[in-house]
């Protein structure tokens, strides 16, 4: 779904909310800007479970104004993982389809899934928590997404179903000294409705005076609330970031020339 001109209106915030934007560089950026490029690599035990080995790293794009993501590469064949809405696919360097999938996330979380992931599935999964991720705090815009202040600095998101997300329900937490993102919670439904975890974001940077997470850890999440700090599921860190507008044509640095 694509909401330019819907997410251009005026539309009210909550007081956490309108701080996180303002912390983040402002609505006017955010509503200017059309993607995001990075570099990114990601980790962690939920890879092994799905029989997955993780590739060093990706180069990233996302779409801001629509659930659209690409990760190159998705796997270790080198082929490029495409979330197209809730549509996923597989695409050489050529731009030759390899295979596709129609509403990927239907299958989940039964069936060989519980043991293995294929490559459309990870495209599938990892293509709509980046779109997720990198997405906010423009997601603060959407008009689609219901959001509730439980108190001061934490927000309850209500994400419509034909949004691809992790659940339905979802709670961010904002540092009280930054107004930054320092937690995230939600189901990790594609994994199973068991699967509550907490998602630590930290080590922030900044890049044109724009703050970016460089890394973000998921946890399972115990009935209190509270995180259990082993094993840890998935470890995503950030190495560049940038928000482009249309004329925005230069990518981003590779990996090793921000060593």
């Amino acid at each position: 779904m694509n909401l330019r001109a819907a997410e251009c209106s005026p539309r009210p915030l909550t007081r956490t909310a309108a701080r996180a934007i303002e912390a983040y560089g402002g609505a006017e950026r955010w509503l200017r800007a059309d993607r995001i490029e990075a570099v990114v690599s990601v980790t962690g035990l939920a890879w092994w479970l799905k029989m997955r080995r993780p590739v060093p790293s990706t180069k990233l794009r996302i779409e801001l104004h629509t659930p659209r993501a690409r990760l190159d590469p998705i796997d270790r064949t080198g082929l490029i993982g495409i979330l197209d809405g809730k549509d996923a696919r597989l695409e050489d360097h050529s731009g030759q389809v390899v295979a596709s999938r129609s509403e990927a996330g239907k299958f989940f979380p039964g069936g060989r899934r519980i043991f293995y992931w294929d490559s459309l599935d990870l495209a599938y999964f990892a293509g709509h928590a980046m779109w997720n991720y990198f997405a906010f705090p423009r997601l603060l815009l959407r008009p689609e997404i219901k959001w509730e202040e439980i108190a001061f600095g934490v927000l309850e998101a209500h994400f419509p179903p034909d949004l691809p997300t992790h659940s339905a329900v979802q709670r961010f937490h904002f540092d009280p000294k930054t107004g930054l993102l320092c937690r995230h919670d939600c189901t990790l439904d594609a994994v199973g409705p068991w699967a509550q975890v907490t998602q630590v974001v930290d080590h922030y940077r900044e890049r044109d005076g724009i703050p970016y997470f460089g890394l973000r850890t998921v946890h399972f999440r115990r009935r209190d609330d509270s995180r259990i700090p082993w094993p840890v599921l998935i470890v995503g860190r950030v190495f560049d970031w940038r928000l482009c507008a249309e004329t925005c044509k230069t990518p981003p640095p590779s990996r090793s020339r921000q060593a």
